[in-house]
């Protein structure tokens, strides 16, 4: 869940939108893949009308719940608010219930019996009666949600039914009761209508509907429920041109977002990071693939979350190209493919990333992708390690201990196990016991000292929750 604060309010009144998209259906109904496209058509619009605008993407039932809960909060905090409320997803009608009840449905729906709706389905008819609470002069309802849902027999019908609108409210639907919409049709002809001048807000859906019909040859007939009795015009009521949207500071976007992400309000960063990295920050579209990565305040999607890596990378932002290529490296979250993870290690390097270097160096140290090294891949651990990457004094270390190139030398070898294990870096501490083993031809002195060494490592090691270090401590 997101807030962004956007656009050129030139309006006396405070403007809030929410606008829900949902397209990674999971359970029984099919994904919605255009769904995003349409709501950011209608986002850019609203934008440039001045709206406040929050966010959803992709959300589970306990997630819509949470969504109208705040924004019912916020606008409840500004009586007197316009009020602009888009869903695009798949809706469905119980019918089989006395008051014909409509569903926008969360994500995680899996649809079978009537008594699924209300478990994974969110009331219309309730929403509306709340937000005529709130205060707000006018709100204004647009579902864009009449999709192919699964047969319920009479208890579950495709398509939405009207609902009673509450006083100063209107309900638009993208097609006729009952029937499906498709989509990418009603969106881009709303958001083109919500910038011209000179029609209050009922013209305003009444020219959508006359333009849908049109366009599809009368096969989608969208409609509303109307209960707005005053003008409210989103542009001008008198028909002069509408200024542009304000540029967005894709810096100061970025550092909201990662205001909002350290204060714990996942859903404002997902929208100020969106921001950021829509307008160029590329450190944005990085944190902003981060949440989409872990499912972090929206639903998990490593597909697009990998789109936004790439894209960052592909913008100059080596961590970036570094957790790309050591995805094909580890072969984890995408296929293993150390060609593909050499490229994109080797520019995460040559852009200052001393992580993607110390990768790229193992690489080189095995023969990973590319001819092996050992004289690369040392010059590389070296430059890394000097910049406080412990991995790469790890495997150097490894290296003097191996020989990989250069004569062994344990003394070297410990000296770098013991600078990472100092600086935290669990693995090197089981690395530094490793060297104090009993092996033939130690010193009396050794033998003493040894076994101390490398229990006080191996502590170590489990004392920073290195569960391979505690296991050595226990044999």
């Amino acid at each position: 869940m997101c807030l962004m604060m956007c656009g050129a309010a030139t309006q006396a009144e405070t403007r809030l939108a929410l606008v829900i998209d949902q397209v990674g259906y999971s359970g029984n109904l099919s994904p919605l893949p255009g769904a995003r496209q349409e709501a950011d058509q209608v986002v850019g619009s609203l934008q440039k009308t001045g709206f406040q605008i929050t966010r959803v993407h992709s959300a589970t039932r306990p997630q819509l719940d949470t969504a109208f809960r705040d924004f019912r909060r916020q606008v409840s905090a500004n009586p007197g608010a316009v009020v602009f409320i888009y869903y695009t997803g798949h809706g469905i009608r119980d019918a089989g219930s006395d008051t014909n009840d409509n569903y926008l449905l969360g994500v995680e729906a899996d649809i079978s019996v009537a008594s699924d709706l209300t478990a994974y389905g969110v009331q219309l008819q309730n929403l509306t009666q709340q937000f005529s609470q709130t205060g707000a002069s006018v709100v204004i309802f647009v579902l864009d949600a009449c999709r192919t849902t699964p047969t319920l027999g009479k208890a579950g019908t495709k398509g939405l039914a009207p609902v009673s609108a509450a006083a100063n409210t209107l309900v638009a639907y993208s097609t006729g009761a009952g029937d499906v919409a498709d989509v990418g049709v009603y969106a881009p002809v709303l958001a083109e209508e919500m910038l011209k001048p000179g029609q209050d807000v009922i013209q305003l859906f009444s020219n959508v509907q006359k333009k849908v019909a049109a366009k599809t040859s009368r096969k989608q007939l969208p409609w509303s429920n109307n209960l707005i009795y005053s003008d409210i015009c989103l542009v001008s009521c008198q028909g002069e041109q509408m200024a542009g949207p304000l540029p967005v500071d894709a810096q100061k976007a970025y550092e909201d977002g990662r205001k909002a992400e350290t204060a714990g309000d996942y859903g404002a960063a997902l929208t100020f990071y969106e921001q950021g990295c829509t307008a160029g920050n590329m450190r944005g579209c990085y944190n902003l693939a981060s949440l989409y990565f872990k499912g972090t305040g929206v639903a998990q999607n490593k597909a697009l979350a990998f789109s936004l890596y790439q894209k960052s990378c592909d913008g100059a932002f080596g961590v970036a190209c570094r957790f790309l290529g050591f995805s094909y490296q580890d072969g984890t979250n995408l296929p293993k493919d150390y060609t593909r993870a050499f490229a994109l290690l080797e520019k995460g390097c040559n852009l200052k990333d001393q992580d993607s270097c110390a990768h790229l160096a193992y690489q080189y140290m095995f023969g990973l992708g590319v001819p092996k090294d050992d004289a690369r891949a040392y010059a590389l651990y070296d430059s890394a390690c000097k910049t406080g990457v412990m991995y790469a004094c790890e495997n150097q270390g490894r290296m003097h201990e191996w020989g990989s190139g250069l004569p062994k030398d344990m003394i070297k070898a410990r000296s770098l196990y013991q600078y990472a294990c100092d600086r935290k870096y669990p693995s090197a501490c089981v690395a530094l016991a490793l060297t104090y083993g009993d092996t033939p031809g130690l010193t009396d002195r050794e033998k003493t000292e040894f076994p101390v060494a490398r229990k006080v490592a191996l502590q170590k090691g489990c004392d920073l929750g290195y569960p391979v270090a505690c296991d050595g401590l226990r044999k």
